[in-house]
């Protein structure tokens, strides 16, 4: 093919471009987005194939928000992430995607999101739309506001479970919900401790918010984190009537230390998703924790 008739289209479709926009849309992260059919599982309904099918279209309506999102954090703070040690080769910063093109894709993001969604039940589409407020909202300010900005980040995956549940008529366990809300916690402070620990004071000039934090709360707040997270889970299992869950409680608590293991061990806590499948161990307990409460819930 003659690429010379049409040099503006491949310059910007060509493969090495692609590649870019791929890495701007972040695709490893959207595996947070399987929360959604968290309500589905624990309640029995994950075979519904009416709810599954719009199961998938939620997943794929947060996933492509949840880009779109990613890459506006992305515009907002492209001059910061390029004085930052690990960001500094993000698409954005290094050159690689223009700030034009990148805001093109955004607003696709968004149109094929909102697509996708429209068949959904109204209080998931108004919690998508919330999603994505509140994130842009995020974006500008709140992330500056110490703790608050952990918590808001919390709060996205509450709204996906929150979504999830609008899929089906029941209501959502009380416990379950704590327990998401409090293991978001700890991945995220996971996070900002890999963070602080890794470039220090050079997280001052990248995000203002990490002059706040100091290693010895960060350590307190997962420690308190992942100990709520495990009895939330543990009393969700006790007040269910499925015989031999409470075993799931091993599993959940071995993934758990072990990532607390890693964190102290090798620093670990920069991408939990990219830690759940690169840790074999973890991966092990999830496919464990997921097998028994396969074959307790539908076998």
């Amino acid at each position: 093919m003659n690429f010379t008739i049409y040099p503006a289209a491949y310059k910007i479709f060509g493969m090495r471009s692609l590649k870019n926009y791929i890495k701007l849309m972040r695709l490893h992260h959207w595996v947070k987005n399987l929360l959604v059919f968290a309500p589905l599982f624990f309640a029995k309904h994950i075979l519904d194939l009416d709810a599954t099918s719009k199961g998938i279209l939620l997943f794929f309506s947060f996933s492509l928000l949840s880009s779109c999102v990613y890459i506006i954090n992305d515009l907002i703070d492209v001059e910061y992430d390029k004085l930052h040690p690990g960001k500094q080769n993000r698409p954005l910063a290094a050159g690689e995607v223009s700030k034009q093109n990148a805001i093109v894709l955004a607003i696709i993001l968004v149109i094929v999101s909102g697509f996708l969604c429209y068949t959904l039940p109204i209080k998931a589409i108004l919690i998508l739309f919330a999603y994505l407020v509140v994130n842009i909202v995020y974006s500008f300010r709140l992330k500056q506001i110490p703790l608050l900005d952990i918590f808001i980040v919390a709060s996205f995956y509450l709204m996906r479970i929150y979504a999830g549940g609008t899929l089906w008529r029941e209501g959502l366990s009380h416990w379950l919900i704590l327990c998401t809300f409090f293991l978001a916690l700890f991945l995220i402070v996971a996070k900002r401790r890999a963070e602080f620990c890794e470039y220090g004071g050079q997280n001052a000039k990248t995000r203002k918010v990490m002059e706040s934090y100091n290693k010895e709360f960060l350590d307190h707040m997962l420690v308190i984190t992942i100990t709520t997270a495990l009895t939330s889970y543990s009393i969700y299992v006790i007040s269910t009537a499925t015989p031999y869950l409470l075993y799931s409680v091993f599993f959940v608590a071995f993934g758990l230390f072990r990532y607390l293991y890693i964190i102290n061990q090798h620093n670990a806590g920069h991408a939990p998703e990219k830690t759940l499948f690169s840790d074999k161990w973890i991966l092990g307990s999830v496919i464990f924790w997921l097998l028994l409460n396969a074959i307790l819930f539908y076998l």
